[in-house]
């Protein structure tokens, strides 16, 4: 009985070797990858974008696509649409009404996001010749 066990034995160290030689050869690939990118200032980047993500920051083409508005639109909509569109959202995802407090937080940061940087689209339609109706 001592022998039966012989070929699932053999058949499992087989696989260990196997799978801790393609584990190994994908370490020292990855090993390479991440010294050549440190070498380049990849990893700077890298870590800057890993520290936004960790602090919560939004893109404001993220925030645009939550509250539905399109960049270039954006200069000629009124302050007061975008309120009603925010607060319309808000209420929509409200815990209380078997709403989701993360999409509800999703909304509050992208309305927090386009009011912040709005001045500077504005800037930009107005460069990029689009009248600008900021109430």
């Amino acid at each position: 009985n001592f022998m039966a066990g012989g070929p699932i034995i053999r058949v499992l160290a087989n696989v260990l070797i196997v799978g801790f030689s393609v584990f190994s050869r994908a370490f020292i690939v990855a090993y390479q990858q991440a010294l050549q990118n440190a070498r380049t200032g990849g990893g700077a980047s890298a870590a800057a974008a890993a520290s936004r993500s960790v602090r919560g920051k939004i893109s404001i083409e993220e925030s645009l696509q939550i509250l539905n508005l399109e960049r270039s639109k954006l200069a000629t909509t009124e302050v007061a649409e975008l309120k009603q569109r925010y607060d319309r959202m808000l209420k929509a995802n409200d815990p209380a009404a078997g709403g989701s407090f993360y999409l509800q937080s999703k909304v509050f940061r992208a309305q927090e996001k386009i009011m912040q940087d709005l001045d500077e689209i504005v800037a930009e339609a107005k460069a990029a010749g689009v009248k600008a109706d900021k109430k």
